[in-house]
């Protein structure tokens, strides 16, 4: 099987759409996509999947980490998304790891922070950190990206509108279920950062919106 130079880690959802169209149209890229024990796993998988097939991604991967998810009700930072400790540290190790046994020198990693700055610093260090431990461990140099780092989420959209991607094969719902809930965290942060960029939102146009 052919090796693949770029190593999307991928969601399922909007940043991983926009993250796996930039990389199909360069190289040969394989698509990463941790189970994290969410609610929504299956709903979450099955739009990594139809992203992949939809850009020809050259390989479809998969791993496991179940701790890396929090519920939100639960969660310390119930405004913001939720993280477990160490989660970033777990996700870029698990990718870096791969891309190295598939001979990848590249790992696109689709975090976003926009203007946090703190947490813009905190993202930066750590892949500096990883980018270091896999140089002494395995004495090879991997490239880690983060495209979308200080991006707005209307700047995302209007990205992924620049490039068309097809919006509708994005999961962005915390919930288990076939359709949006419309009032978990990531439903209204969708809605408010498609509302922003002024474009309309076809998940919603499809179920009649909420």
């Amino acid at each position: 099987m052919k090796s693949p130079r770029t190593l999307v880690i991928s969601g399922g959802g909007m940043r991983s759409l926009v993250a796996l169209g930039i990389a199909a149209e360069h190289e040969y890229t394989a698509g990463l996509y941790i189970h994290d024990g969410r609610p929504s796993n299956v709903f979450a998988f099955e739009a990594f999947e139809r992203q992949i097939e939809y850009f020809k991604i050259g390989q479809k991967l998969e791993a496991t980490a179940p701790n890396l998810w929090v519920d939100p009700k639960t969660a310390h930072e119930p405004a913001a998304a939720p993280r477990v400790p160490l989660g970033h540290l777990q996700i870029l190790s698990i990718a870096s790891g791969m891309a190295i046994e598939r001979r990848a020198h590249r790992v696109i990693w689709p975090i976003q922070a926009g203007d946090d700055f703190e947490t813009i610093g905190r993202v930066t260090e750590l892949v500096l950190m990883v980018r270091h431990a896999m140089a002494l461990e395995f004495q090879d140099e991997i490239v880690i990206e983060t495209p979308f780092l200080d991006l707005s989420d209307k700047q995302l959209i209007e990205l992924g509108q620049q490039m068309r991607v097809p919006w509708e094969l994005a999961r962005s719902c915390y919930l288990d279920g076939l359709e949006p809930c419309g009032d978990c965290i990531a439903c209204h942060r969708r809605r408010q950062a498609f509302g922003q960029a002024m474009v309309e939102d076809p998940i919603y146009l499809a179920t009649g919106g909420v």
